[in-house]
């Protein structure tokens, strides 16, 4: 055949085009020389070959093992919900997966030439790991990752965020003292990007957390709400601003922000408790107060809520003490322990009012009988255990 297509096909002229470009793409991969086309094709590669993929397979992941950790709201929330190691371990072929595509990436796409690295995704990359690290509970392979890039990467703002990462990492090994001097650092350090005070925030709150520096994470988790949030992060934020509120006699502030939670649509249990959480903190001669009592009956006969009476009456007695009404208050609260059935701190906190009741009232025979009902229930890792079982004494 010597149709004139094939004639074109097999020009000289186009072979040597065709050469040229053969030449310039085999330049562009190459990862040691910093040529006009390298850097393109790399940082493109770079991105798209596995970084993209990997990110999102641990943000999704993260998510399946966060909703395997259930939340105890008698307590104070945890910020951060990473699970239990055995929870762990059922996200390691996903993050396992994750790694091995970020390492790829840096395998054939870092151009580290002369101490410089000339692909920006190669941090995001090693960021990538450190997190997948993170999320299995591989806390020392994590806080190797985090620190090389904040080493390594001394100019790229992603340093920072490696910085808040490894903060975690630190309060999970109990190295309270080192997560302490990178959040001072991390305060005080002008050049961090705007984009990671909400992060940075969060962190230092749960840093102040786990210290019982109630004040302190208070004010963290009050920035952490000036700056931009995922809607259920900033639902999970203020509703433990709310508890924390509470814990600190600002009734006040604990009622408006439980207000805010509800009228958000978070989750039934959210609500719910958010609910009865604001109960708790309304001002009896403020003019919603009838209205709080209402909705709180309206709670006692949906069938929905049958598993959580204890807590409903719980919250009726604590309208109740605001009225100064003390017949309805142990009524509600003997009402509350008859309605537990699986949640033991619940009916614990109701034996531990009603002995708070008779122990004001010196009736210490029925107080001390409460008290000793109260330990019988409480976890011991409930965080006034110590406390109350000092009162039982």
């Amino acid at each position: 055949m010597n149709s004139g297509f094939f004639k074109v096909k097999f020009n000289p002229i186009n072979k040597c085009v065709f050469a040229g470009l053969l030449l310039l793409i085999i330049a562009g991969c190459s990862t040691k020389k910093n040529t006009f086309v390298s850097p393109s094709y790399h940082n493109l590669a770079g991105h798209y070959n596995g970084f993209f993929n990997a990110r999102e397979r641990v943000r999704e992941t993260s998510k399946r093992l966060a909703l395997m950790q259930k939340d105890q709201f008698e307590k104070t929330l945890p910020i951060f919900k990473i699970g239990d190691d055995a929870q762990a371990k059922s996200v390691f072929p996903d993050m396992d997966e994750a790694i091995k595509k970020s390492s790829i990436v840096i395998q054939r796409h870092s151009m580290n030439i002369k101490g410089k690295e000339y692909c920006k995704w190669i941090a995001d990359n090693y960021l990538v790991i450190g997190k997948a690290q993170f999320y299995k509970h591989d806390f020392w392979a994590a806080s190797e990752t985090f620190q090389f890039i904040a080493t390594e990467y001394k100019t790229d703002p992603l340093r920072f965020e490696a910085m808040i990462w490894l903060t975690q990492v630190y309060l999970q090994l109990g190295k309270t003292v080192d997560a302490e001097y990178v959040i001072d650092y991390l305060k005080n350090e002008p050049g961090m990007p705007r984009q990671y005070r909400g992060l940075f925030y969060t962190v230092a709150a749960d840093f102040y957390l786990k210290q019982r520096d109630e004040l302190n994470a208070i004010e963290c988790l009050e920035k952490t709400l000036t700056t931009k949030l995922k809607r259920d992060q900033k639902i999970r934020h203020m509703f433990i601003l709310g508890q924390l509120y509470q814990r600190n006699g600002q009734s006040d502030k604990a009622y408006r922000i439980y207000e805010q939670v509800i009228k958000m649509n978070p989750t039934y249990e959210m609500a719910f408790n958010a609910k009865i959480n604001r109960a708790r903190n309304f001002d009896a001669n403020n003019a919603s107060a009838t209205e709080v009592k209402k909705q709180l009956q309206k709670m006692v006969k949906d069938d929905k809520n049958i598993e959580y009476l204890d807590q409903i009456y719980y919250a009726l007695a604590g309208v109740a003490n605001k009225e100064n009404d003390e017949v309805a208050e142990i009524d509600y609260l003997n009402k509350s322990v008859r309605a537990s059935i699986s949640n033991a701190n619940q009916k614990a906190l109701s034996y531990l009012n009603l002995g708070e009741i008779y122990f004001s009232k010196k009736d210490f025979i029925y107080a001390q009988a409460y008290y000793d009902s109260c330990l019988q229930n409480l976890t011991k890792d409930y965080p006034d255990y110590t406390i109350i079982e000092d009162k039982k004494l």
